[in-house]
């Protein structure tokens, strides 16, 4: 079986392999390293190769076409807000030529190209979150025990009167 996060979604069969080794109850493939499974399999787990019948045409696969839209870089406007989600700084993007609704919740690395539309986003909104520059010792800092509260007495030294 491949390594894929579905079993379901694996395919059932892969590409035709030479076999190198028989026995009774298994044989060894040549496979690619690429694969990354034990050359040994079950011979319940193979079947021949029946390949194209002679005389049939073989299809070969097109080339992939690529759009050249999918090259295309958008253009940030300008940034509406930003919050932090899931430990993230993200932005909502107002992109140049399109619509309100078309706004977008972007992670800060996808706008590291607008520094100065961030920069005014900032301007601006002073208050808005922004990503933390915080050194270990001070992140350290945040998780040191709190002192014993020193003003709730010990029940052995105080009556009940004066710890009310």
């Amino acid at each position: 079986m491949l390594n894929c996060t579905s079993k379901k979604l694996t395919e059932e069969w892969i590409s035709p392999y030479e076999v190198t080794r028989v026995t009774p109850n298994v044989v060894e493939l040549k496979l690619p390293k690429t694969l990354r499974i034990h050359p040994v399999v079950n011979v319940s787990c193979v079947k021949p190769y029946l390949g194209p019948l002679p005389g049939q045409p073989v299809s070969q696969p097109s080339p992939i076409q690529v759009s050249e839209e999918c090259d295309k870089e958008y253009k940030v406007d300008y940034i509406v807000a930003s919050h932090i989600y899931r430990w993230q700084l993200q932005y909502l993007v107002h992109w140049k030529g399109y619509e309100e609704h078309e706004r977008t919740w972007e992670p800060a690395s996808n706008v590291k190209n607008a520094p100065l539309v961030v920069e005014r986003f900032y301007k601006e909104n002073p208050s808005a979150p922004r990503k933390l520059h915080m050194t270990q010792s001070d992140f350290d800092s945040l998780f040191k025990p709190v002192p014993k509260n020193l003003t709730v007495c010990d029940a052995q030294f105080c009556s009940l009167e004066s710890c009310s």
